[in-house]
């Protein structure tokens, strides 16, 4: 768990710094990187959290 916590708040502020590159020099690549750091990290979180909810079903059979 805290692999992912740790994974979770590099995932934040790799966005956040594309978002104030963005607004910094207005170049729309940072802002294409902001964005997909943070769709993959949606992504990942949805599958780990699946992972995780399957796992408890598992046990309560």
């Amino acid at each position: 768990m805290l692999a992912l916590r740790i994974a979770a708040i590099l995932a934040v502020l790799a966005t956040a710094a594309g978002i104030i590159l963005y607004l910094l020099t207005r170049d729309r690549k940072y802002l294409r990187f902001g964005f997909q750091v943070f769709k993959y990290a949606v992504i990942f979180a949805l599958l780990v959290f699946g992972l995780l909810m399957l796992e408890r079903a598992i046990v309560l059979v």
